[in-house]
C-alpha cells in the first residue's frame, strides 16, 4: 500500500478517521493493536465479481489513539494539504507519505499512534 500512488481524501473529518494507519500498527506491533488470534471472527467478502471469499480477521482493541499527531509533520514537509471549499474542511494526502510516516514513528516507538496519556498509562492496554 506505501508504494502505490494514491490520495486519501479527508472531507469533514481529519486523521483520526484514517483507517489505513491501522496497517503500520498492524505490521510493527500486531500484539498492542489487535485482539488474540482465538477471538478472530469469518467474515464474508465479495469481490467486484461477485466471489465470495471467508477471511479471518482480528478485531483491533479500543485503544485511546491520536492519528492527528501526524498532521503537523506531513503539512511542514509539505506532504499534507488541508482548506475549506464551502465552508467544508478538507485534507488531502499521499498515502505513501502517510504510511512512511507512521511506519516511521512505529518503528521509534511501537506505541507511537497511542494517546501521549495512553503511552503512559500502560495499565489501560491490552496485556
Amino acid at each position: 500500500m506505501r508504494d502505490y500512488e494514491a490520495y486519501i481524501l479527508m472531507i469533514g473529518v481529519g486523521l483520526e478517521t484514517a483507517t489505513a494507519i491501522h496497517l503500520p500498527e498492524e505490521t510493527v506491533n500486531v500484539d498492542l493493536y489487535v485482539r488474540p488470534a482465538e477471538t478472530a471472527r469469518l467474515y464474508r467478502c465479495r469481490d467486484r465479481h461477485g466471489t465470495v471469499h471467508h477471511v479471518w480477521a482480528r478485531r483491533h482493541w479500543r485503544l485511546d489513539r491520536d492519528f492527528n499527531q501526524f498532521g503537523p509533520p506531513l503539512m511542514a514537509q509539505r506532504q499534507l494539504d488541508s482548506g475549506m471549499i464551502e465552508n467544508c474542511p478538507y485534507m488531502i494526502v499521499s498515502q505513501r507519505d502517510l504510511l512512511r510516516c507512521v511506519f516511521a514513528a512505529l518503528i521509534d516507538n511501537p506505541r507511537a499512534t497511542l494517546s501521549l496519556k495512553a503511552q503512559k498509562d500502560a495499565s489501560v492496554l491490552p496485556r
